[in-house]
């Protein structure tokens, strides 16, 4: 069962610079207020009251936690640590960057019941690192996941897609490097412009443009392709929509349902790999027909799956309709073409099966 997160926020702290992209306090959605470790031992108190017997997993967010003093990363830790032995939660996880990941750092973390560990890798390229004001090249980044996974923690990559200077073929590479690491999980944050940041200097000035929508859901969706295929869990795409976030962000792909947009992308470029497949053993005009839980994929946000898919492959001629897979005679086609968490196609003949992952 997913647990439940209660998020601690420390804007900025233990921060050496602020990178080219970064305000954090526009990102939290609320007045920045760090909190006490009595106040995280109350909201610990008061969440589990709350939420009963289901699963609750604090965590801290936001700055370098791990560059904070020892005494503050443990004062701030314990209350968490006393619920976790309580069996009050069944987790702790920590955001930090990859400069201040070490074997030490990381015992730290472990010995205060710490068992996720998130890193803003952000890019694995080290051009676009230092471009963007990151204090780590690319060799340094994965070793600090390395590190992570071989103390034991559960490891969660934090990648930025779309950062200036970085081309297609560097964010597919990360989505690779990521790939081959098997983490836990992975954040995608495509790059937004928010206001007071250096990359807004950069968009004003017209040294730097920001991605559409559509182009960013283009290349996540091949992201997503890779880490998918690998059975890497992408636990969200772009930020969480807020208030003050949404006063903040001045251009770029923000957008209340990019991760679906994204993966009505990936499907558009599933579906069309299938029909050409299906086209080149001979099956004339395929037939796509999808469970109910997965065509909003296609039919949602204004057509925008079947848009893709028709725009990106124009001389293919095809049929879609809806079946719910436990219609009466239906049988689950037994040739796998593609198979994820989200969604998986099959093939039948002339006809394209999409059902829920």
């Amino acid at each position: 069962m997913k647990p439940r997160i209660i998020p601690f926020w420390f804007p900025n702290r233990g921060c050496s610079r602020r990178c080219s992209y970064c305000d954090q306090s526009a990102a939290r959605g609320e007045a920045i207020d760090m909190p006490t470790p009595d106040q995280i031992a109350s909201t610990i108190r008061s969440a589990s009251k709350e939420q009963g017997d289901l699963p609750l997993e604090v965590a801290y967010f936001g700055g370098t936690f791990t560059a904070l003093q020892k005494e503050e990363q443990v004062s701030l830790l314990e209350p968490a640590f006393a619920s976790l032995q309580q069996g009050v939660l069944s987790g702790i996880r920590v955001s930090t960057h990859p400069a201040f990941t070490t074997a030490e750092t990381m015992a730290l973390l472990t010995g205060h019941g710490v068992t996720t560990v998130e890193l803003g890798i952000q890019s694995f390229s080290t051009s676009v690192l230092a471009h963007n004001r990151r204090t780590y090249s690319g060799e340094e980044a994965l070793q600090a996941c390395r590190i992570v996974q071989d103390c034991g923690l559960d490891l969660v990559v934090q990648l930025m897609p779309f950062l200036p200077l970085a081309e297609e073929r560097q964010d597919l590479e990360a989505a690779r490097l990521v790939a081959k690491l098997n983490p836990s999980g992975v954040r995608l944050f495509p790059t937004v412009v928010l206001q007071g940041t250096t990359l807004e200097d950069w968009w004003r000035e017209g040294s730097w443009q920001p991605p559409s929508v559509d182009a960013t859901a283009g290349r996540v969706a091949k992201m997503l392709y890779i880490l998918l295929t690998a059975g890497v869990t992408v636990h969200r795409i772009g930020l969480q929509s807020s208030h003050s976030l949404d006063e903040a962000v001045l251009a770029g792909p923000y957008h209340p349902a990019l991760g679906e947009l994204c993966r009505s992308a990936l499907l558009a470029d599933v579906l069309g790999s299938a029909m050409g497949q299906m086209q080149l053993e001979g099956a004339d005009r395929p037939e796509i027909i999808a469970d109910p839980a997965v065509a909003s994929l296609l039919t949602g946000h204004n057509h925008f799956g079947l848009r893709l898919l028709r725009d990106k492959h124009p001389a293919q001629s095809f049929d879609w309709r809806l079946r719910t897979p436990q219609t009466s005679g239906y049988q689950r086609p037994k040739r796998s073409f593609w198979r994820s968490e989200v969604f998986s196609v099959s093939l039948d003949g002339r006809i394209v099966h999409v059902v829920r992952g």
